[in-house]
């Protein structure tokens, strides 16, 4: 058996011999007229941002709302700090691939620094779908490029942690794949999604159903339309985001209470200052989706999610737990008819799959999360045992 603590002891000798380059070169020559160079000055990010960021990821076979410009600067807003390590290549003039990365700290044994590059805008934002932004028809080459200047740099970080990744998270397959020419180890483990397509009216929608289930949704629908004083809303003005979003921290913490849990909020209070940031940019583009249901004016079901790509993406909810059984199933029955009525294609649940979402026809799609590290005497801690960044051994600063 591993005797940990001697393990640790070795360790902690041999990370007093490490230094690490607190300012990495800027310009790595790839391939021919290719270039790969950090970004790690939010001057320089910004400017980015303003010119051709989402150009490049809308044209990008990843693209999500998740690695937009005004998703990544509004959960920099809320930062104290981050040290930016954002790889850009590009062939002239060219913008190819961004690799939007910044150096977080994990901790082995709470002690034992880990310097970890993740993907910006990942934690205390409910973000899904980390990537790579590429060009569509991007080759090897650019993989190989990000590649060349992170073993440049190779020094300045420890791991890559990427949770979450898509079950089309194309960019991030290729980015692995190109580690095979390099000293570098990585596992991954399956992460389970759940969706559904929207079909063109509520009536198909209900046919997939069994008959059971189906008149089950229509005495729901039937009963709380009865019910005197209830309301179905949607936030159509951005002055309104404030009095959904209390409606929302105050109904999910009911919601977990009840289940003698803290919920999403409660446990990461920056995330509550992320979604006052980011709603009203997200009204402003046309994404926010906010549905309530209010009787006599008093929030009692709310849910907000977010629409891209002709997607709805579902972020959180909450009810409360005193008022009739079933207004969350009201609610999103009254949620499903208006996305189909608007013409959405698809209501995307994002990580998890079980019986609930099942029962709304999610269907289970496997993504993974990916996790990389040095092949060196450091990495050996990894490599021991199947270990992740969570949980009792490996701790996540942030």
């Amino acid at each position: 058996m591993c005797n940990i603590s001697r393990i640790e002891n070795f360790f902690l000798a041999y990370l007093s011999l490490i230094s690490f380059s607190d300012n990495p070169q800027d310009i790595i020559a790839a391939d021919n007229n290719m270039q790969a160079r950090v970004i790690n000055q939010q001057s320089q990010l910004t400017e980015l941002f303003h010119s051709n960021w989402n150009t490049l990821l809308t044209h990008s076979h990843d693209d999500t709302l998740f690695l937009s410009a005004q998703w990544i600067q509004s959960w920099l807003d809320i930062q104290e700090h981050i040290e930016l390590f954002v790889i850009v290549v590009q062939e002239g003039d060219q913008l190819l691939a961004i690799a939007p990365l910044y150096i977080d700290k994990m901790h082995f044994l709470k002690r034992i620094e880990f310097r970890t590059l993740r993907i910006l805008g990942d934690t205390h934002s409910g973000a899904e779908y980390p990537a790579i932004i590429a060009k569509p028809d991007a080759d090897n080459r650019i993989y190989q490029a990000i590649w060349a200047l992170l073993i440049a740099h190779k020094s300045a970080w420890d791991c890559i942690w990427l949770p979450r990744c898509g079950p089309h998270s194309s960019s991030i397959r290729h980015f692995l794949n190109a580690t095979a020419k390099h000293p570098i180890a990585f596992r991954e483990r399956e992460h389970e999604f759940s969706a559904f397509t929207l079909p063109s009216s509520y009536d198909d929608y209900l046919k997939d159903f069994s008959r059971n289930h189906r008149n089950k949704m229509r005495r729901v629908e039937k009963k709380f339309d009865a019910i005197e004083g209830i309301s179905v809303e949607t936030c159509s003005d951005i002055n309104d985001i404030d009095r959904y979003l209390t409606a929302l921290f105050h109904l999910h913490a009911l919601r977990w209470q009840e289940a003698g849990e803290e919920g999403a909020f409660k446990r990461r209070p920056l995330m509550e200052h992320f979604y006052r940031h980011f709603c009203p940019q997200a009204f402003n583009n046309g994404w926010l989706k906010m549905f309530l249901i209010t009787h006599h004016q008093t929030p009692v079901a709310i849910q907000v999610g977010y629409l891209y790509n002709n997607t709805y993406l579902q972020m959180q909810e909450g009810f409360s737990p005193a008022f009739e059984k079933g207004v969350g199933n009201y609610l999103r029955i009254k949620m499903i008819r208006q996305l189909i009525d608007e013409g959405i294609t698809t209501y995307d649940f994002l990580g998890g799959f079980g019986e609930h979402k099942q029962r709304w026809q999610g269907e289970r799609k496997l993504g993974f999360d990916g996790f990389i590290w040095h092949n060196n005497w450091k990495g050996k801690l990894l490599s021991a045992k199947t270990i992740w960044p969570t949980g009792r051994l490996f701790h996540l600063q942030k």
